[in-house]
């Protein structure tokens, strides 16, 4: 048997244990990825300089490297390559292509989520030209969003429709639309529900509590997930339903499911729905509270490998309701500044650590915080008890540290956002 070659589009961070995964396996394993200096690049078999955006350039790098699979983790726009490439080449694959557009396009998301009644905010897509009366339907405060973006990019909070004007030419610059949309913003909580298709058989994973801060005009960049979510309590039939609901109407299959939902004062509303690996490590804490290796099981799919019932027995079936394991993945931002020097945490004094990264190095220069794609560092903290997580990510925070050239730590302070509480807002 030849050994079989697999491209993973992208080679950031999200991306880097994939790629590791892969090579382990003893697959030549090829990235794919407009930035020669991806961090991923290091660890691949092979290098192609292609955009994970551009549907012809993976088809022609992947027809050209005779590859067995295309895949990618942890970022929503390459999954639509990924689909269109597979089935341009006739490599297996989760989703069809068509199904891959409506989940990465919010022009189609939420159009589906309208017609089928999956409650989801108020909204208007709009052009350059719009009008207030394009936005009589919606109330201030505004939240306006790139079409086809990912990472918080061009992603802000707004009071007028003036502002929008301001914006528009901004949000516009992450996408390639001509449109963007405009959603009511909604006071809320935010979750997230990851999981599996298998067969049209929703495998639930974890449903974590996605904790986001505002740097205005900002909005929704995430500080940390918590798991498990003590929404679990008083939405659990409502998550399992709604999920439900979308994996029928999207016409979801098989593979990964990341699902972002809002809890407020007017219940339970979807924000945005993915079909990938989570963006926040969630590769390396789902293992750890499943006994799932999420990376293996997207590797055996997207080879076409069959995957079975079997492949998810560690998976307790009262998961989303088990509250023995404590889990926080605080994400690290700075001020800005260039960076000088990187000081780790002391390991051995914050028995909850499981993992632990810098993702930036000396000599970077930091600017103005607006997205998620400015991540510092990130750690991933288990325990059996709530009180020692928060006790250690409090250690966390005050033992590491990324100083500037005046020896200043540059690190925001966010351990608060990191903590497990008993309880949110609308519980």
């Amino acid at each position: 048997m030849k050994n079989k070659r697999i491209m993973v589009l992208g080679g950031g961070s999200s991306q880097i244990n994939l790629i590791k995964e892969c090579v382990r396996q003893g697959y030549f394993t090829i990235l794919a990825d407009i930035n020669e200096k991806a961090p991923g690049r290091a660890f691949s078999s092979s290098f192609e300089k292609a955009s994970t955006f551009d549907i012809e350039a993976v088809s022609s790098a992947a027809e050209k490297n005779n590859i067995d699979a295309v895949m990618t983790a942890g970022t929503d726009q390459p999954v639509l390559t990924s689909a269109a490439a597979a089935e341009k080449l006739k490599l297996p694959q989760f989703l069809n292509k068509e199904t891959a557009a409506s989940v990465t396009n919010k022009r189609i998301m939420k159009k589906i989520f309208k017609k089928n009644n999956l409650k989801t905010a108020s909204f208007e897509i709009i052009n350059k030209d719009f009008t207030e009366k394009n936005l009589n339907n919606i109330k201030s405060p505004f939240v306006i969003k790139p079409l086809d973006s990912q990472g918080q990019r061009g992603v802000f909070k707004l009071n007028k429709i003036t502002e929008i004007k301001n914006y528009f030419k901004e949000t516009l610059s992450f996408s390639r639309e001509n449109e963007i949309l405009v959603e009511e913003y909604y006071d809320s909580d935010e979750i997230t529900v990851s999981g599996w298709v298998n067969n049209g058989k929703i495998y639930f994973f974890t449903v974590t509590d996605r904790v986001t801060f505002e740097n205005p005009p900002t909005i929704g960049v995430c500080a940390s997930h918590i798991f498990p979510s003590p929404y679990i309590n008083a939405y659990r039939d409502e998550i399992i339903e709604t999920t439900s609901s979308i994996v029928e109407n999207f016409n979801i299959k098989n593979g990964p499911i990341y699902f972002q939902y809002l809890i407020g004062n007017k219940g339970l509303l979807i924000n945005e729905i993915a079909c990938r690996l989570g963006g926040a490590y969630e590769d390396e804490f789902i293992p750890l509270v499943t006994g799932i290796d999420i990376r293996k099981l997207l590797i055996k799919g997207s080879l076409g490998e069959r995957i079975i019932d079997s492949d998810f027995c560690s998976l307790k079936p009262y998961t989303l309701n088990s509250f023995d394991k404590f889990v926080s993945v605080p994400l690290l931002f700075c001020r800005e500044g260039m960076i000088s020097d990187l000081i780790l945490p002391e390991y051995n004094k914050i028995k909850s650590l499981k993992y632990f990264s810098f993702l930036q190095k000396q000599g970077t220069i930091i600017k103005n915080l607006n997205n998620s794609t400015q991540r510092a560092g990130y750690a991933v903290l288990l325990s059996y008890n709530y009180t020692v997580l928060n006790s250690d990510i409090k250690y966390l925070f005050n033992s590491v540290s990324i100083k500037d050239s005046d020896n200043l730590n540059m690190i925001m302070k966010m351990d608060e956002h990191s903590f497990y509480r008993n309880t949110r807002r609308y519980c």
